[in-house]
């Protein structure tokens, strides 16, 4: 069973910390949105942003396209932007979706 997506965010040493978890697929898309548009004014000034994808149990297109859409964001602002705690099943996708 699919659970909601959830959104921690951290701040941290100049920085930003998120760790998304639940369900980041587009069953929850209007959920999704709402916690993109939540972040979104805090990341051209996040210093350096780090998300940690350990608590993410479920992926697709959607939820991977937000997550790169934050890192780019960052990117665009000129600050370091990594992912970690990439799970084997969800790794292909995510590189997918960053080219």
């Amino acid at each position: 069973m699919a659970s909601n997506p959830v959104l921690s965010i951290i701040d941290r040493d100049g920085g930003l910390e998120l760790r998304p978890q639940g369900s980041w697929t587009a069953a929850h898309a209007a959920a999704l949105e709402g916690l993109y548009d939540g972040i979104a004014p805090r990341l051209p000034l996040a210093g350096r942003l780090k998300i940690d994808m350990a608590g993410v149990a479920e992926l697709d297109t959607l939820g991977a396209w937000l997550l790169e859409k934050i890192t780019r964001r960052v990117a665009q602002a000129g600050h370091p932007a990594d992912m970690v705690g990439i799970s084997e099943r969800h790794a292909d996708l995510i590189t997918e979706v960053k080219e």
